[in-house]
């Protein structure tokens, strides 16, 4: 029986600097007391480029592939935005930043690291605010669900 955390591309290290810069740009709250805390925003949305593998396209079709890809952020966003939640999160994307990519990459953190940034052509920034970037691959093989950077919205580490 093979599971996800057997495979070593499973678990992505993040580097030693990415803590460093997320300790020096945020406060350290582990002595504060509730009350010293400002409220939290009623609702924040993340602007996002949403990126389409080949394989999602040839999956889907290439209009299907972003009709079904608006319906999973639109599932998500509503997910992020119940009425249970204290701060309502809302994803942001527009047709314009819907990217098509001529190339598969596999689910692996040597290409998370060395072959996706090449492939993030989107804008960087949306109205001075930083858009974060969501590529979207399928591969029935792939026993891995996703890659992510840990505070990869909150260091200067690039795409």
């Amino acid at each position: 029986l093979h599971h996800p955390w057997d495979d070593p591309d499973y678990a992505i290290e993040a580097p030693q600097d990415t803590f460093k810069d997320f300790d020096e740009l945020f406060v350290n709250l582990g002595e504060a007391e509730t009350d010293d805390l400002t409220e939290p925003p009623a609702k924040l949305a993340l602007n996002l480029n949403v990126y389409l593998d080949s394989n999602w396209k040839s999956e889907f079709g290439k209009t299907g592939g972003i009709t079904f890809a608006k319906r999973i952020l639109k599932h998500a966003t509503d997910l992020l935005s119940h009425e249970s939640l204290g701060t309502k999160l809302s994803l942001s994307f527009e047709d314009d930043r819907i990217f098509h990519s001529n190339k598969h990459l596999e689910v692996k953190k040597s290409v998370y690291e060395q072959e996706l940034p090449r492939q993030l052509t989107g804008p960087e920034t949306l109205d001075g605010g930083l858009i974060a970037n969501l590529y979207l691959t399928f591969d029935e093989r792939s026993t891995i669900l996703g890659l992510s950077r840990i505070y990869g919205m909150c260091s200067n580490l690039g795409k």
